[in-house]
């Protein structure tokens, strides 16, 4: 996915997280979009970073690690935990 193409479809989420708050009286600022980053390669990720996602979900600690912690704040796991070690 180019770029521009994830600019515009992480708007039109957002501008349906915001109508559907509305909807529901509810503040829009108050609802978190994580955006699942499995599979995707880094460079996607950091596109969506600069695009103002601030929360990513993964399925594996060694992928978010790599691709999601030096930009954001918290994790989101999206699987059961399964025993590793990180070393």
């Amino acid at each position: 996915m180019d770029h521009t193409e994830l600019h515009s479809n992480i708007s039109q989420v957002k501008s349906r997280i915001s109508s559907a708050a509305d909807a529901v009286n509810r503040v829009a600022g108050d609802i978190r979009l994580i955006a699942v980053s499995k599979t995707k390669p880094v460079e996607d990720v950091r596109a969506a970073f600069h695009a103002g996602i601030s929360d990513f979900g993964e399925n594996y600690v060694t992928e978010a690690v790599d691709k999601v912690h030096p930009m954001q704040r918290s994790g989101h796991y999206l699987a059961f935990s399964r025993p590793i070690t990180i070393e």
